[in-house]
Formats: C-alpha cells, sequence, structure tokens
C-alpha cells in the first residue's frame, strides 16, 4: 500500500523528509492516475489540512462533504472504498482552535495552518489509547468518465457508510 499525502506536507522541514523516506507520495492528481493505473492499494485522508485545522480537542470533526476528487478517481479504476475514522486523535495534542476562517483560508494556498502541541513539544501524548474504525469496502463501478450525478452517488454512499 502506498500512503499519499500533500506536497505541503511531504516538503515541510523535518515532517516531509521522514515521511518521503518512509514512502509516502504526493497526492496529486497525476500521481493518483499513475499509482491508480497500476491497480497498487492506496491511503489517503480525504479531509486533508482543513480536517487538521477545524479539529479541537473538544470535537470529533471530519472534511468530507466537499472532498469528491478521491471518489472521482476511484470511480475511474473501480477501486473499493473503505471509510476509516480513527478515535482519540483529538487527544493526543493541544489544538489552536482560533483563526479558523482565516486558516482555511490559508489551506487553500496548501499552506498548512495547524497549530498543535503536547508537553512533548510536536510527539503525540502517548497517554491516550487511539481506535481506528474500518468500515466494509464499498466496490466502486469502474466509469472512466464519471458524470457529477454518479460521483455524488458513490459520494454520498461513503458519507453514510463513514
Amino acid at each position: 500500500m502506498i500512503m499519499l499525502a500533500s506536497r505541503g506536507i511531504l516538503y515541510t522541514p523535518f515532517h516531509g523528509y521522514v515521511l518521503r523516506l518512509w514512502g509516502m507520495q504526493s497526492v496529486d492528481s497525476k500521481n493518483m492516475h499513475r499509482v491508480m493505473s497500476k491497480g497498487t492499494n492506496i491511503g489517503l485522508a480525504p479531509g486533508g489540512f482543513e480536517e487538521a485545522t477545524i479539529s479541537t480537542d473538544k470535537a470529533l470533526r471530519v472534511f468530507v462533504k466537499e472532498r469528491k476528487g478521491f471518489i472521482k478517481m476511484a470511480l475511474k479504476y473501480g477501486y473499493k472504498v473503505s471509510p476509516v475514522l480513527t478515535l482519540g486523535e483529538t487527544q493526543i495534542y493541544n489544538t489552536w482552535d482560533h483563526l479558523i476562517k482565516i486558516r482555511l483560508f490559508l489551506n487553500k494556498f496548501k499552506i498548512p495552518s495547524v497549530v498543535h502541541w503536547t508537553k512533548y513539544g510536536i510527539v503525540p501524548d502517548p497517554h491516550h489509547d487511539l481506535y481506528t474504525v474500518v468500515g466494509r469496502p464499498l466496490q466502486l463501478p469502474t466509469i472512466p468518465n464519471p458524470t457529477k450525478e454518479e460521483i455524488d452517488h458513490w459520494h454520498q454512499a461513503y458519507m453514510q457508510d463513514l
């Protein structure tokens, strides 16, 4: 499996270097076509920077309502899409949850505006449990040029399963 992430993350000092060493690749459209045309399993977080930006230790939030590109790509190649949710992530970091609109605006330019810390610096607090729930795979049909309606239909099915 290949994990995909934003170029903004992959080219940040230290974090990006480590992620690239671990084999993480860019989530951009060109790379996704290259990887998916080979039938390679991929993992990605559709919520991206925005989900990290709106996350707080007070509420579980996801950012997928307007994220349909991964569904479009999965339809083009007939992939299975498994909804995954990790519970407890918001407890392993303290977050700054002010100026959300400005920070979401910066995200549009691929500028990460996530501010997080722990008593260990940037290392996650190890005193909290994480629970990852993996939903049943949703087998998408192969549609080389999916319509907006087809993308919307399968995106809605994904969100319902999530």
